[in-house]
């Protein structure tokens, strides 16, 4: 049955009748399908199923009919019905504001407006690498933070206001905190209304010239968690986590860097975010899904330089994405291979269970340079730091043949150094 097969996964569902015959069918059918369309787009986004039922013969050319299209696309920066700027039209000075930027929400406009609250108000954004939000003002490695905040320390970060825009963040750490805040209130501010009105609402309400203490209490200790983290990772063996962050260390400015799920983007969380790059990930249900695919297509769209940092599992999933006759020349592939899914090796739990190994670690027996090598990818492969910053030199180098970069971490340990980092 293929009617409505995704209904809790997505916003609307339209079938084309099994029988298009004339032009005014196909017409009718394709203004439900616009109409669904919309109602993709429109806040909060997200998916819509079109089914397309087929019948013999497959050939025949469809009559083609021309679409009137209204000026309905909209403006990113409108307010949509029902985005009231009330909520934040209330007196905020004196409160602490804890603003929470989620994954996609890098904008030029709305860089300056949030350095602009943190001049007039007890304000803090928060802003991981998959905001596109680069300040030296922003916290940027939230995860850090709260790990190693004492108590007492703890107690002085809790806000009396939250307010989020944009998609997912990824520390569990600081979704655990807004989970714990008993009387915060919490506003989100609503996809497709802009971001940028509502912080300029929000500084009407504040006072023209602050000492930001709320904020200089987070900086201090990103600064200190920071320092001990990166002192730590500079004396650490050889793993995943420490050639992470020597590969994003080495990537050149203006690079699109894609970061597949679980432990890679776990990994990358811990590491500063650099302003020349941009930084995108496949968050949501899809798990490992689609991660070479998405970096595949945006690449072929685009003249910047693009990385994939994957996993090995995502890149076994999703391999098929590598065969590809216009496959782009500007797309580097960086795999790090742990062996399989490692991130459950730095989860409390499944390492208890007898199956973990078999059924949770999965490992596989797969080559991923015969695997690459099959579909025309050219293939490195590194073992070590010894050898890893001089392959990244030639994976990056203008011109190079070379398209995916091995980075075998499966003999270090990867679970005990990433665990240690937060003990």
């Amino acid at each position: 049955d293929q009617r409505a097969p995704y209904f809790n996964y997505s916003k609307g569902f339209f079938e084309f009748p099994v029988q298009v015959r004339t032009p005014e069918d196909l017409q009718m059918g394709l203004l439900a399908v616009e109409e669904l369309l919309k109602e993709a787009m429109r806040g909060p986004r997200g998916p819509v199923h079109v089914n397309l039922p087929l019948t013999e013969p497959l050939y025949v050319p469809l009559p083609g009919p021309s679409l009137s299209r209204g000026n309905d696309k909209g403006k990113s920066n409108e307010v949509l019905p029902g985005a009231d700027l009330s909520p934040v039209q209330a007196d905020l000075s004196g409160k602490k504001v804890l603003i929470l930027a989620g994954m996609g929400s890098g904008s030029e406009e709305i860089c300056p407006a949030l350095e602009e609250l943190l001049n007039r108000g007890q304000v803090v954004v928060v802003a991981e690498n998959i905001s596109n939000l680069h300040s030296e003002k922003f916290i940027s490695v939230p995860e850090l933070v709260l790990a190693g905040a004492k108590t007492d320390e703890l107690k002085e970060l809790v806000p009396d206001v939250v307010i989020a825009f944009g998609l997912q963040m990824v520390s569990k750490r600081m979704k655990l905190f807004v989970n714990s805040l008993e009387k915060a209130e919490i506003l989100v501010i609503p996809e497709g209304a802009s971001v940028r009105e509502w912080l300029v609402a929000m500084g009407r309400n504040l006072d023209k010239e602050v000492k930001n203490l709320y904020q200089l209490s987070w900086l201090a200790l990103e600064e200190r968690e920071y320092l001990r983290a990166s002192v730590y990772l500079e004396s650490a063996p050889y793993c995943n986590l420490v050639a992470v962050h020597k590969i994003l260390e080495r990537v050149p400015e203006g690079t699109v860097v894609h970061l597949g799920n679980s432990t890679t983007i776990r990994n990358s969380q811990l590491i500063r975010a650099r302003s020349g790059l941009n930084y995108y990930s496949n968050r949501g249900t899809s798990g490992i899904d689609g991660s070479v695919s998405t970096a595949v297509g945006a690449a072929m769209v685009s003249s910047a330089p693009h990385l994939l940092l994957v996993g090995d599992l995502s890149f076994v999933y999703d391999s098929n994405a590598l065969w590809n006759r216009n496959f782009p020349k500007n797309l580097k592939i960086v795999v790090m291979n742990d062996g399989g899914g490692g991130i459950f090796r730095l989860l409390d739990g499944p390492g208890r269970m007898e199956f973990f190994e078999e059924f949770s670690v999965t490992h596989h027996p797969v080559s991923l340079e015969l695997l690459s090598q099959s579909f025309g990818r050219t293939y490195m492969r590194v073992d070590g730091l010894d050898g890893l910053g001089e392959q990244l030199e030639v994976l990056f180098s203008e011109g190079a043949r070379f398209s995916v970069l091995e980075v075998d971490t499966t003999s270090g340990e990867n679970s005990r150094i990433f665990k240690e980092l937060f003990s």
